[in-house]
C-alpha cells in the first residue's frame, strides 16, 4: 500500500533530525525563451525551480536507509498576435521516496521515476514515463509505486512493482488507469554474452477502453536485449493485450531495433540509429494498422565545453520529418543550450512530455535554455 504525501513529510523531517549525517541540498534552476512558427507566431517563455533535499541513515553494517524529497515549480508565458497567456504556475511534487538497501537488493516506496530498457530515441518500454531525447533536462513525471530490486553476484536481476494510478496516462497509454487502483508487474535482466537479455511484464485495468467505451483489463509482455561488440546492438519488443475489448483493435504492439557507433572523426562523432515499428490489430503481428519511425541522434564534441546535436525523425506513414538541433555549453555549474527545431505545425512524433518546453516543439523555432545545477 502507498504511503501518504503527508506521512513521508513526516519521515522526511524524521531522518533530518534523527540523525548525525547531514542532509544534502541540491537541484536546478532553469529559465528558457523561445519563438515560434506554427501557423501563427507565438513568443513563449518559462522557468522551473527543482530543488531536492536528502539524507541517509546506516542503521547496521549491510543495511541503509536513505530519502529523498524534491519540488517542481514552473511558470509559461505565451505571447500570439491572438491572444497572451500566463503566468501558468504549477508546484507538484517531483520525487518523494524512502529507500532500504541492502548488500544485493533495494526497496523503494514513494513518488519515484521507473523506466528501463535499451532503445534511446524510439522506446517501446516507455511504459511509465515519458522522456524526450531532445529534452536536455530529461524531466518527467514520477509514478508512485513501491519497487523491490534485486542483483545477482553474475550481474542478473529482477524487480518487482506495484503502482497506484493517479487517473492520467503515462508513457504509451492512450487512456487512463482505474483511479487508485493498483497496477503491479515485474522484470528479470539476465547476461548473454557481451550483454544482456530480459523479459517484462505489467498488468493495469483501464477505466474507458476508447474503442468500447468500456472498462479492460490490459496485460503487456515484453523482450529486450543489448549486446556490445564492434558497435553497440539493441532491439525492444513491446506487446499490449487487452480484454475485454474491440475484437480489430486488441493487441498494440511496438519493436525497435537499434545500434550506436563512435566514428573517430576529429573529437569523435557519436551516432545512434532507430528504427520502430508499431502495429495494432485483432492478433498479434495481424499487419491490420502499422506504422513505421525512424530517429537518428547525431552528436559530436566541438572542445571541451561545445557539443553540438541533431536530432531527426521520420514518420514513413505521412511522410512528416520532425527536426532538432542543438548547441550546448558546459561549465562548472551552468549550461546553456541553443535550440532549433523545424518540425510539423500539428503533430508530434511521441507521446507529449508531461513536463517542459518539449511539448511546446511544433512548427519551426529557436530556442534558448540558460540551466544552473546547484
Amino acid at each position: 500500500m502507498i504511503l501518504k504525501r503527508s506521512t513521508f513529510l513526516l519521515l522526511f523531517i524524521f531522518f533530518m533530525e534523527t540523525n548525525d549525517l547531514e542532509a544534502q541540498i541540491e537541484g536546478q534552476v532553469s529559465l528558457w525563451g523561445m519563438g515560434q512558427e506554427g501557423g501563427t507566431k507565438n513568443w513563449l517563455a518559462g522557468a522551473h525551480f527543482l530543488p531536492q533535499v536528502s539524507k541517509g541513515w546506516q542503521p547496521g553494517d549491510k543495511l541503509f536507509l536513505d530519502i529523498e524529497a524534491s519540488f517542481l515549480i514552473t511558470t509559461n508565458f505565451r505571447i500570439s498576435p491572438l491572444a497572451r497567456s500566463g503566468p501558468d504556475d504549477v508546484l507538484q511534487f517531483y520525487r518523494l521516496w524512502l529507500r532500504v538497501s541492502g548488500e544485493q537488493s533495494e526497496l523503494r516506496l514513494g513518488r519515484q521515476k521507473i523506466n528501463f530498457g535499451p532503445a534511446l530515441l524510439l522506446r517501446p518500454l516507455m511504459w511509465f514515463e515519458r522522456i524526450d531525447a531532445r529534452d536536455p533536462l530529461q524531466l518527467t513525471t514520477g509514478v508512485d509505486a513501491l519497487l523491490f530490486r534485486y542483483y545477482y553476484q553474475n550481474n542478473a536481476n529482477f524487480w518487482i512493482w506495484t503502482l497506484l494510478s493517479n487517473g492520467k496516462t503515462k508513457g504509451w497509454e492512450s487512456e487512463a488507469t482505474v483511479k487508485n487502483a493498483p497496477e503491479y508487474g515485474g522484470r528479470l535482466q539476465y547476461p548473454l554474452g557481451k550483454g544482456e537479455i530480459a523479459t517484462t511484464f505489467h498488468y493495469r485495468r483501464i477505466a474507458k477502453d476508447r474503442f468500447t467505451g468500456n472498462a479492460a483489463d490490459e496485460y503487456r509482455l515484453a523482450f529486450d536485449g543489448k549486446w556490445d561488440y564492434v558497435a553497440g546492438i539493441w532491439f525492444s519488443l513491446s506487446s499490449f493485450y487487452r480484454t475485454p475489448s474491440s475484437r480489430i483493435f486488441r493487441y498494440f504492439t511496438l519493436f525497435t531495433a537499434g545500434a550506436d557507433y563512435t566514428f573517430s572523426i576529429g573529437n569523435g562523432l557519436h551516432v545512434i540509429a532507430e528504427h520502430l515499428w508499431m502495429n495494432a490489430g485483432p492478433v498479434l503481428f495481424s499487419g491490420l494498422t502499422a506504422r513505421e519511425l525512424s530517429g537518428l541522434s547525431l552528436d559530436y564534441p566541438l572542445s571541451l565545453v561545445d557539443t553540438i546535436r541533431m536530432v531527426v525523425f521520420i514518420d514513413h506513414y505521412s511522410g512528416t520529418w520532425f527536426r532538432f538541433l542543438t548547441w550546448q555549453q558546459l561549465y562548472d555549474m551552468w549550461s546553456v543550450n541553443l535550440n532549433f527545431f523545424w518540425n510539423a505545425k500539428n503533430g508530434r512524433i511521441l507521446p507529449q512530455q508531461e513536463i517542459g518546453p518539449v511539448q511546446a516543439f511544433s512548427g519551426a523555432g529557436i530556442q534558448l535554455q540558460l540551466v544552473y545545477d546547484f
